[in-house]
């Protein structure tokens, strides 16, 4: 049916609807129309569609939380594998190195998938519970007691950085090498070699939003260009690696703060505020 025949259907249907107190709407699933019925003159418009039937509340099955005894076999049989789990949420898997990926290995990580289909959703749960929320649930608790090898101080500082810092933080950087050959107002050619970098910068958080919903929400990320030559690199060099010097001696420093009832509150507050 063209645009013209269409609109004027709709036009005609829209007169007609003007002219009666109603219209009878019938669906004829075999044909995929739409049938507009006059009552008072039994006349009969039909307008080809396209149905698509959605998903209804009720066809979602609540799953039962695992046992703790059914997350330690999850944990154990994907820990053999030699998959671990980074600081997404929920978390995402992590394939170790010098562990086989053979037939026998996907067999296993489907085997896994199909037993336990909800486990990265509640390993997420637990390590929120972990890292925010440390206290007031027994059966998380358990849960959480079994994530010790992931839950390092590596992984929470990882955590944190991505989730509770208030600016902006550099994520990747793309260079290239540049060539001048030629520059306005000279005669002779320049002949200099000098790069061009460029830093991708990730935003914060949304605040207003809860954790699990910035998280997983889309941030825009920011790009700077900044010229540089071999000295400037240097010196870039230099400075990068006394920041890093000193952002060791931090971390060793944060493994000795003793926790407090204000601390166990503070990430939730940098979270939130």
């Amino acid at each position: 049916m063209s645009e013209e025949s269409l609109e004027n259907k709709i036009k005609n249907n829209s007169e007609t609807a003007n002219s009666v107190d109603e219209l009878i709407v019938k669906i004829n699933r075999e044909t995929n129309e739409l049938i507009f019925t006059n009552p008072k003159t039994g006349k009969d418009t039909k307008i080809k569609t396209k149905l698509i039937e959605e998903d209804t509340d009720s066809d979602f099955e609540y799953s039962e939380p695992l046992s703790v005894e059914e997350f330690n076999n999850a944990i154990e049989r994907i820990k053999k594998l030699g998959i671990t789990w980074n600081t997404d949420i929920p978390p995402s898997p992590v394939f170790l190195s010098g562990h086989e990926r053979d037939e026998e290995f996907w067999n296993e990580f489907s085997r896994i998938q199909k037993d336990f289909p909800t486990f990265p959703y509640e390993l997420g749960n637990v390590v929120l519970h972990a890292l925010l929320h440390p206290e007031g649930n027994t059966k998380t608790d358990e849960k959480a007691a079994l994530l010790n090898d992931l839950l390092t101080q590596e992984y929470r500082a990882e955590f944190f950085f991505k989730y509770a810092v208030k600016t902006s933080y550099f994520e990747d950087i793309d260079w290239e090498v540049v060539v001048k050959a030629y520059e306005k107002g000279t005669e002779r050619m320049p002949k200099i070699a000098y790069a061009l970098l460029s830093l991708v910068l990730r935003n914060p958080l949304n605040t207003t939003l809860s954790l699990e919903e910035a998280a997983n929400a889309h941030r825009e990320p920011q790009f700077i260009t900044v010229a540089v030559n071999e000295s400037l690199i240097d010196k870039l060099m230099t400075r990068l690696i006394e920041v890093r010097r000193a952002l060791e001696k931090a971390q060793k420093a944060t493994k000795y703060l003793e926790e407090n009832d204000s601390d166990k509150e503070s990430p939730n507050e940098s979270l939130s505020s």
